[in-house]
């Protein structure tokens, strides 16, 4: 019992001397860089904080913490609440997202995307481009899948304009048609004949959409005939860094002009073609003519 007695002794001297110690040492006064140069010290208030909180004991440290953290907890948990509120609705595309598996004409290619797009309106367009750019996915369009690559194909994203197909505007005066690149080749055709106007050039197939035919530059049929490219005088480009572009083939800058060179046979790469606008010709009737030769001829 008396040697228990002499150990609590020597542990509360210590814990005294210890205690003490402390205090004399905190209590002399400590020259800081801004004692020695003469300014005032900036962070003076915020050590004369830590030190007040390392003074206190283990609880009443505790119970300062929780104190601290809880407000910074509550209001970290409603910015988080509000920045979902904010955030989730702009991460969602304007239009709805399918499933939806494309097969060209040939069969020979297919594709599984996880996003398939149908906008009917330029402004929808433009969203879902934007949208597609903010959210870093790819976006490809796809017309009427008659080509027997795989260029307007992907697993990621795809959008088809096949709701917009509207004929805008006929000119008869310059014979000129513009129309929404969803349109079909062969809408086109019969939106054109009752103004006594046609394509130049056509090719073996009238199903196509014209944004597609133009994006492939396709050749047509006839040997003296230019692809239907150089039918474009202009056409609108929905991208997705610069907004929609107008470009016409007779701008002033001559930058434009380039760019809508390019954009003419664009591939679909430098963004979804909304509008063309189309040189036509006067309608014309051609005779077909079928002959049967030998080798013997042919030679």
């Amino acid at each position: 019992f008396t040697f228990q007695r002499v150990l609590l002794r020597a542990k509360s001297f210590k814990r005294l001397l210890k205690h003490q110690t402390r205090n004399v040492w905190e209590a002399r006064p400590r020259l800081m860089e801004y004692d020695l140069i003469g300014k005032e010290d900036p962070y003076s208030y915020y050590r004369g904080l830590s030190e007040r909180f390392s003074n206190l004991s283990q609880p009443q440290q505790v119970g300062k913490g929780i104190r601290i953290a809880v407000p910074i907890a509550i209001a970290s948990a409603i910015g988080y609440l509000v920045y979902l509120y904010e955030e989730l609705p702009k991460r969602q595309p304007p239009i709805p997202a399918q499933t939806h598996t494309q097969t060209n004409w040939s069969g020979t290619r297919t594709v599984t995307t996880k996003r398939f797009f149908q906008p009917q309106t330029l402004e929808e367009l433009e969203k879902l481009v934007e949208h597609s750019h903010r959210m870093q996915y790819r976006l490809r369009p796809v017309g009427a899948g008659v080509s027997p690559n795989g260029l307007g194909l992907d697993k990621d994203g795809m959008v088809s304009l096949a709701l917009m197909d509207k004929v805008l505007e006929v000119d008869k005066v310059k014979q000129r048609v513009t129309v929404q690149a969803g349109a079909r080749v062969s809408q086109v055709i019969e939106a054109l004949r009752p103004h006594g106007l046609t394509l130049q050039n056509l090719a073996s197939i009238n199903e196509q959409h014209i944004g597609g035919f133009i994006q492939v530059s396709a050749h047509g049929t006839g040997a003296s005939l230019p692809p239907v490219d150089e039918q474009v005088v202009g056409l609108k480009l929905v991208t997705p860094g610069e907004g929609t572009l107008d470009l016409r083939a007779d701008s002033d800058s001559e930058a434009d002009r380039a760019l809508f060179r390019l954009a003419r046979v664009g591939l679909g790469t430098l963004g979804v073609v909304a509008e063309v606008t189309l040189q036509c010709v006067p309608a014309h009737l051609l005779v077909e003519s079928c002959s049967v030769l030998s080798r013997a001829d042919l030679r």
